[in-house]
């Protein structure tokens, strides 16, 4: 009678989960000891934020979103990547002030063309020199609907609500040699998509009390974007409100609302620097399952290697 890898696999996945932990209760603790390793490598230093990259959006032949508003009876075009560039400037200067430990970069400082790739490039050469060394990319847009009283800002992050066990089968059902890398970086990436979901919150919270009065506010998306999927590092996107409405327009290009927004992002950041001052650099316990799984998938094909890694 043939099993489908449908039935194979979770069974598979549902019999490592339980051998891991009776081999953690009859081992002497083996696999606890390991864990434990783990926590005592990664838990030692508070997380410091060594470098913030600024992305301002779109620029040179990219005009990002465009609306055209009379002024003085005069047609006035708005660009999209006009907005995201001061606003952008405005950020760097103030947390150049407010946060002397860490560097402050910017993708772009005038208006010059960057592909996407570009862009997540940047941020991807910034690597920690340390566990404890952290690297925020903020992304900086504005946003376009059809519908023209649309409004609000939108922040948008990788959604940490996957489910290990399900990575983990799809995984296995796409079976190949690097199979235990994969896991082990995303158990590791588990920790990373953490500190940027609070990262997203964290500066949610203090949009809304900087511009609450002046906005509908949209709020936080978990959801993948393109320049968020492809960065290694902890990585948000702010779509700070709607060109295609009016009201709203003529806010994003006024020197004190975006005085606002900017003060809104930097308390954000200032109270996730606490946050990490609070957590440490810890896993949470989907990362904790998954290395056990990973464990003794390795012992049980004897490869060495991820054993290894992780002592």
């Amino acid at each position: 009678m043939a099993f489908s890898k449908k039935v194979i696999i979770p069974f598979c996945i549902s019999f490592l989960t339980f051998f891991s932990l009776l081999f953690a209760v009859i081992g002497g603790g083996g696999i606890l000891d390991y864990i434990e390793k783990i926590k005592k490598n990664h838990a030692l230093k508070t997380n410091i934020i060594e470098t913030i990259i600024i992305d301002p959006g779109h620029g040179g032949k990219d005009n990002g979103a465009t609306a055209v508003y009379e002024i003085n009876g005069n047609p006035v075009t708005f660009y999209e990547k006009d907005i995201t560039l001061k606003l952008a400037i405005k950020l760097k200067n103030k947390l150049n002030k407010k946060y002397s430990h860490s560097k402050v970069k910017l993708t772009r400082t005038d208006d010059i063309y960057l592909s996407l790739e570009d862009r997540t490039n940047i941020s991807n050469n910034h690597k920690q020199d340390d566990n404890n060394k952290i690297i925020i990319y903020i992304s900086i847009h504005a946003n376009y609907s059809k519908d023209e009283t649309k409004r609000g800002y939108e922040i948008w992050y990788m959604d940490n609500d996957g489910n290990i066990k399900n990575f983990i089968t799809d995984k296995i059902n796409k079976s190949n040699d690097d199979i235990l890398n994969e896991i082990y970086k995303e158990s590791l990436n588990n920790t990373i998509r953490a500190k940027t979901e609070a990262l997203a919150n964290l500066i949610d919270n203090e949009l809304k009390i900087n511009i609450d009065r002046y906005n509908q506010v949209s709020g936080l998306r978990g959801e993948e974007q393109w320049a968020l999927r492809k960065n290694k590092n902890i990585s948000i996107l702010i779509d700070t409100g709607f060109l295609s409405n009016r009201y709203e327009a003529f806010y994003l290009m006024n020197d004190n609302y975006q005085d606002k927004i900017v003060d809104g992002i930097v308390s954000g950041i200032g109270n996730f620097e606490r946050y990490l001052k609070e957590k440490k650099n810890s896993f949470d316990e989907k990362t904790y399952l998954c290395i056990s799984i990973v464990f003794i998938y390795s012992l049980h094909f004897g490869d060495n290697q991820f054993i290894k890694s992780i002592a």
